[in-house]
């Protein structure tokens, strides 16, 4: 049995809750036309009371699975069908990342506003504008807005356990302490790195780059001949710009960029992080090296298990990091990742901790690229607001 509360509305001054149990077998259909209602302040609100994630269905057979914060407020909408998060925000849900933002300081039932709920639904619903939605609920004859219940098997959020194994463990912990990051998580606030690369294609055409990151936040500028790039986190709303033109960015893209060239600072994150499973693989051979391939990733949640897996290999002799793979989402859909690999090499030393200062990046169906790192400046004091997403013109 699933405890399940549901909040309609047929007016601003009255609002009514319903609270009941269901099982799973007391399945039926309900439909609603959220488009209009919304507009109409007509449209229903809930709260997911056990933490869980439930489901609703259109009527062309789309799912949408709905996520909720640690307060039981929906929090992130994400298309079943193509693992992109419709509907997301900037506000730390204390589940996985951020979503979307509700008045802070009281309990779900209050805080769960007419149009903050309204506004997740309908990011998710503007292509079927105009149409019937078809939601799945607990039982006949009330207006609730999705099903929900306790069945693990039905409604996990497809976690995986956390593996780690002792050898694996001494691997990366060796070649943390061997590049000097032991407490570089504690010690490290922001980062900015200058530099240049060029690709195997086309050499002569050179571009200059500036990386900035703080925690989870980045930036990336790029300048070259064609023109230039910019993409930001925007805290939980990525976008991207080139040459002035704005394009808004799936957070799973911006999940998936983390600070690989920066080895000893991300190894060191990571190995704090109890959802990372660090496992050894096994004996592989890098450029003629001998090396260890340690598998890493993050298995809290359906996003981070797509995008998060990395294979790392470490040089037998000098306990440094010779490559990592990694996975490069597409803004399209996070399960159609292509691998990326970063070689690494001229370790120099940076405040203590060794840092590569050379990277060739290669990637599926793309030339290979050289990066080649000019400086490298930790604890610069930079600004949350170099990290916000650009405005469209006019707003």
């Amino acid at each position: 049995m699933a405890r399940f509360d549901f909040l309609s509305s047929g007016s601003r001054a009255r609002t009514t809750w319903h609270s009941f149990n269901a099982d799973n077998a007391d399945l039926h259909s309900f439909y609603l036309q959220p488009s209009h209602a919304c507009r109409r302040n007509l449209c229903a609100n809930f709260a997911i009371l056990d933490s869980s994630m439930a489901t609703m269905t259109y009527p062309n057979g789309r799912v949408m699975t709905l996520y909720p914060d640690t307060a039981s407020r929906p929090s992130n909408v994400e298309d079943n069908t193509t693992s992109v998060y419709c509907a997301t925000g900037t506000c730390p849900n204390g589940v996985s990342g951020n979503g979307e933002c509700c008045a802070p300081g009281r309990p779900a039932r209050q805080t769960i506003a007419r149009r903050e709920t309204c506004a997740v639904l309908l990011r998710c619903l503007r292509t079927q504008k105009g149409r019937f939605m078809k939601i799945r609920f607990l039982r006949r004859f009330l207006p609730v807005l999705f099903l929900f219940c306790n069945s693990t098997s039905l409604f996990s959020q497809n976690q995986l356990p956390v593996v780690r194994d002792s050898r694996a463990l001494k691997i990366v912990q060796t070649a943390i302490n061997n590049m000097g990051a032991t407490n570089s998580t504690s010690v490290i606030l922001d980062c900015a790195v200058t530099g240049a690369s060029e690709s195997d294609s086309n050499p002569e055409v050179q571009k200059n780059f500036t990386w900035t990151i703080a925690g989870d936040e980045f930036r990336f500028e790029v300048s070259s001949a064609n023109g230039t790039d910019l993409f930001v986190s925007g805290h939980g709303t990525p976008a991207n710009v080139h040459n002035g033109k704005i394009s808004r960015i799936n957070y799973h893209v911006a999940r998936a960029n983390l600070p690989y060239y920066l080895p000893g600072f991300l190894l060191s994150r990571e190995l704090v992080n109890p959802n990372f499973s660090v496992t050894y693989v096994g004996a592989a051979t890098v450029g003629g090296r001998q090396a260890a391939q340690v598998h890493l990733g993050d298995g809290s949640d359906k996003l981070a298990s797509l995008v998060t897996p990395q294979e790392w290999y470490f040089d037998l002799s000098s306990g440094l990091p010779l490559r990592v793979e990694f996975r490069i989402a597409p803004n399209e859909n996070a399960a159609a990742f292509i691998k990326g690999t970063y070689d690494f090499s001229d370790f120099r030393s940076v405040n203590g901790m060794l840092t590569p200062f050379q990277i060739s990046f290669s990637r599926e169906r793309m030339p290979l690229q050289v990066i080649r790192f000019n400086s490298v400046t930790f604890n610069v004091g930079v600004l949350p607001s170099i990290f916000d997403a650009p405005k469209e013109a006019g707003q």
